[in-house]
This record gives C-alpha cells, structure tokens and sequence, in this order.
C-alpha cells in the first residue's frame, strides 16, 4: 500500500513539468515598454577636443540585429574578421557625428552628407583640434 502511494507520488510530480508546458517552447517577446527599453539607442559618447574647447558628440546604436551578430566570421591572429567588411566583427561603430563649442548654447550641429549606414570607427581629433 504504501509502495502505491509513493509510485503515484512520483508519477504525479514527475507529470506537473509535461501538463504545463503544453505548448511547445513557443518564442515569446517581451513587453513593448521592455522591448522599447532594450531598443533604444545609447547615449552618445562625447570627446572633447585637445584644447578643450569643441565637443564632438558620437552617436552609437542600439544592440546588433540578429543578423548583424549572424554574420560569418574569419579568425586571423586571434581576430575575428567580417570578411564582407575586411574589418573587426565585434567591436561597436558610431553611426552618427555632431559638433558644438563648449561655450556655445543650443544643440549640436550634425555633420551632413555622410553615406546611408555610414560606421565610423575610432574617430580621433587632429593635434591641432
């Protein structure tokens, strides 16, 4: 008797994980505030010129796509490689460029006429700013 009491037991815990997932591991989204949240773009990093007085304000995007991260790498010397690029696969590039003195009010002026999905990478001032 009791060893029935104990097989049922252990059947019936062993069956409450399988009742609850009746649907199979369905691909779920988060929230749209969550979503939103996640999705946004950083905020830009901000360099200032070598004798201080001009900032520039780098904009950076949000996560990588899916197919972005996707992307067939190369290694090389301990590199990883895009070879559709011929330039490093993971590291972050800023997709916008704005300038402003420091003294200045107002918003800062973007740099126009960059390509569409233009990247820049490492942007560095000349010494002479």
């Amino acid at each position: 008797m009791l060893f029935r009491r104990l097989a049922l037991t252990v059947a019936l815990v062993a069956a409450a994980p399988l009742a609850a997932q009746t649907d199979p591991l369905a691909y779920q989204t988060p929230p749209p505030e969550l979503a939103a949240l996640v999705d946004a773009p950083r905020t830009p990093s901000v360099s200032l010129s070598p004798d201080r007085t001009v900032a520039a304000f780098l904009s950076r995007p949000g996560l990588p796509s899916i197919a972005e991260v996707a992307q067939p790498e190369v290694g090389l010397a301990g590199l990883r490689l895009n070879p559709a690029t011929n330039a490093p696969s993971r590291t972050a590039a800023f997709t916008g460029l704005a300038f402003r003195a420091i003294d200045a009010a107002g918003d800062p002026v973007a740099v126009s006429g960059l390509p569409a999905g233009a990247r820049l990478r490492s942007p560095s001032w000349s010494p002479d700013g």
